[in-house]
């Protein structure tokens, strides 16, 4: 029985009784145990099992295997390394009035969240930070409701701010001078609700509504008395009239003795500089007297109107 410290050979010589020699030789070699090691990962806050033993992240393990036969024992080191999980950065841009929605969550503009994602097929949960920002904001505005008398017209100046060019549409369009600018001109028959969209280069859209109601009033009043003497009241005869009367076709004022004394034709009513003055066509004043007048007046709605009746110059 041999116990050798370090590998060791021998020779062995063999004799047989007729004189036959056999030379043969036996090593004996010493082996160390054998050392092995695994690297492996996993997520921090998990654990991988190994040989019935759980691992968490970021630890080490020895695990000694003895072999009952004639081989050489073995020797593991595990080391279980913790992988962080990955950050993720998502950054969007919206309307101030608008939602962005991650994961099922709406988010409005001008907010930051933090979500945990979990992993798939093994991987490490996700941490992923949204923020959600705004365009320059967009905002519109309507003059304040009001009352306009049948005939009358109206624009409707629009106040707006936000990244141009700025698209407009109103709605209703008819009756509008333009319906895709921010100050049209309207002239309603019947009282209306308008609504402005605007748009900008952003894409975002903001609306502002404006009521219009209209009275259906046409008045024309047309004085019986005048007193051109220049204290700057009542110094002048022409017609009164609502905004339903659009033109004075003809405004003619006759002497008892038919003498045309003042005419004119084609324009606005109630301006007083249009109208007469009580002078005579040289610039002699007319004296004071009872004229007769005759007026054809053009309505809105095209219609015509012929009117007389007298008035009395006072000096």
């Amino acid at each position: 029985t041999v116990s050798p410290a370090a590998t060791t050979s021998w020779t062995v010589v063999a004799q047989t009784d007729d004189g036959c020699i056999s030379v043969d030789t036996l090593t004996f070699e010493i082996q160390d145990t054998l050392f092995f090691q695994l690297d492996t990962s996993v997520c921090r806050g998990q654990a991988i099992e190994l040989f019935g033993t759980i691992l968490p992240a970021d630890t080490t393990a020895h695990f000694f295997f003895q072999n009952p036969d004639l081989g050489c024992d073995t020797l593991l080191t595990v080391n279980v390394l913790g992988l962080d999980a990955p950050f993720l950065e998502i950054e969007k841009t919206i309307c101030a009035n608008a939602l962005f929605t991650f994961n099922g969550i709406a988010l409005p503009a001008d907010t930051t969240a933090v979500f945990l994602l979990p992993g798939i097929s093994g991987e490490c949960d996700s941490v992923v930070t949204v923020t959600v920002n705004s365009w320059p904001p967009l905002a519109v505005t309507l003059p304040p409701d009001t009352t306009l008398r049948i005939g009358a017209t109206l624009i409707l100046n629009a106040e707006t701010t936000g990244t141009e060019p700025l698209t407009f549409a109103w709605s209703p369009a008819d009756g509008l001078s333009c319906a895709d600018c921010p100050d049209p001109e309207i002239s309603p028959l019947e009282t209306m609700l308008y609504t402005l969209q605007v748009s900008d280069a952003n894409g975002c859209s903001a609306s502002d509504s404006m009521l219009v109601t209209v009275e259906n009033v046409c008045t024309v009043i047309i004085p019986n008395a005048f007193t051109p003497n220049g204290d700057g009241i009542n110094d002048f005869f022409y017609p009164r009239t609502d905004p339903c009367v659009r033109l004075v076709r003809t405004w003619r004022v006759v002497s008892r003795w038919g003498e045309i004394v003042f005419e004119k034709n084609n324009f606005e009513p109630d301006n007083q500089t249009l109208g007469w003055n009580g002078n005579r066509a040289n610039g002699e004043p007319f004296p004071s007297d009872v004229l007769v007048w005759y007026a054809e007046l053009e309505y809105f709605d095209g219609k015509k109107e012929v009117r007389k009746g007298d008035v009395a110059l006072l000096r």
